[in-house]
């Protein structure tokens, strides 16, 4: 697909009311205080980069600077500094992409349906956006894939609770019981894609054995039962089971100091 270009453009004030919000928004959500800090941040020092908008005979629609426009609206503020582009529909979704990838803003979740918008709507081959954002196929290919994993999965990757190597390790587990289990397990303590895989292969292993045994007449299917995980204790070192433990968030000397205080306090 080759893509067309948009002029350079122009830019001027607008008023606030002849303006589109995208209409597709790329950021699944914008937390309100994010917006606050970057008004607070105009306030003080002015809009340091105009936005980009569409020309849509009279109206326009932001292309980039989304947060910015919407920053300016808590403001109160009349009019924005924009640049106005001449746009095709393909070229605003590619210098979407484009922009987004550049400043890796991204949830793996939003990025999936970005390229995946590319895919359908643009017809772009995955090779094809891959080579535009400097990336190979494959990796596109495997961003689009979240997209198909459990939306537990999902709200834990966009949350940034868990990393991408974990969630499609996640995603292999076959019993729906016990990947939330597991899930719990990575949000609350942060384990690594290689312990996360070892469990993974566990479940895998013993719904196989399981269902040999059938096959050959000697059991019957038993419904899985998560299989406890236990770690000692840092203070009395008992063994406790894994998804019950607390953690102490803190640097290593204010967790020493406090660790020490309750050693001796007990």
């Amino acid at each position: 697909m080759k893509k067309a270009g948009a002029v350079k453009g122009w830019e001027r004030e607008i008023s606030l009311d002849l303006i589109d919000r995208p209409q597709r928004v790329t950021r699944f959500d914008i937390p309100e205080d994010e917006i606050s800090e970057l008004a607070e941040s105009i306030r003080e020092r002015g809009l340091l980069q105009a936005i980009t908008v569409a020309d849509r005979d009279g109206r326009f629609e932001i292309v980039f600077g989304d947060r910015r426009f919407l920053a300016i609206k808590k403001l109160g503020l009349a009019v924005i500094r924009c640049v106005v582009r001449k746009y095709g529909e393909a070229d605003i979704a590619i210098d979407r992409a484009t922009e987004n990838k550049q400043r890796a803003n991204l949830s793996p979740l939003e990025e999936a349906a970005e390229y995946l918008n590319l895919h359908e709507k643009h017809g772009m081959s995955w090779d094809q956006i891959g080579k535009m954002l400097g990336s190979s196929g494959g990796f596109i290919l495997r961003r689009v894939k979240v997209l198909k994993m459990d939306e537990r999965i999902q709200r834990a990757l966009h949350e940034k609770k868990i990393n991408l190597g974990v969630a499609e390790e996640l995603h292999r587990c076959p019993d729906p019981t016990q990947m939330v289990y597991l899930l719990e397990m990575c949000v609350e303590h942060g384990v690594t894609v290689t312990v996360v895989r070892g469990w993974v292969n566990d479940v895998v292993s013993n719904i196989r054995r399981q269902a040999s045994d059938i096959e050959e007449g000697r059991g019957e299917i038993e419904v899985y039962e998560p299989q406890k995980l236990f770690r000692a204790c840092s203070l009395c070192q008992d063994p406790v089971d894994i998804m019950k433990m607390r953690r102490i968030e803190a640097c290593p000397s204010c967790h020493d100091a406090i660790m020490k205080i309750l050693r001796e306090g007990g």
